[in-house]
């Protein structure tokens, strides 16, 4: 009996000094990097989602297309070279952008969609 309450006990020590991770999505971008994040903001109106890289573009569409994001707040900090691949937009029929993208005078540029989409941004 002893044993099996020293295990119990040595479990629960371990059990409580580990830290559990939220797990996040995350999206590549076109040069194999991943995306785990936005560069800043919290989505709100008064500190929108920051997207620098097509990585952080790539992460949005994801986060707005599993119905994460779709009302969010985002702004550039950079343009955007999308390099001629092809693009899957941002919303689709069951999770519509409802968000709101500002530009803030970056541009995202040779971005390629060959597909027909709904309800996207």
């Amino acid at each position: 009996m002893k044993k099996i309450t020293s295990i119990l006990l040595a479990l629960s020590m371990i059990m409580s000094i580990c830290v559990f991770v939220p797990v996040t999505s995350s999206a590549e971008g076109w040069d194999g990097t991943v995306a785990t994040s936005y560069a800043g903001g919290d989505g709100s109106a008064e500190s929108p989602y920051l997207i620098s890289d097509a990585t952080e573009l790539a992460y949005a569409r994801e986060n707005i297309n599993n119905g994460t994001d779709g009302r969010a707040y985002f702004k550039l900090t950079a343009s955007i070279d999308c390099n001629n691949q092809e693009w899957v937009p941002m919303g689709n029929s069951s999770n519509p952008f409802m968000g709101t993208f500002d530009g803030n005078g970056y541009e995202i540029k040779n971005l390629t969609i060959t597909q027909q989409y709904d309800r996207t941004g």
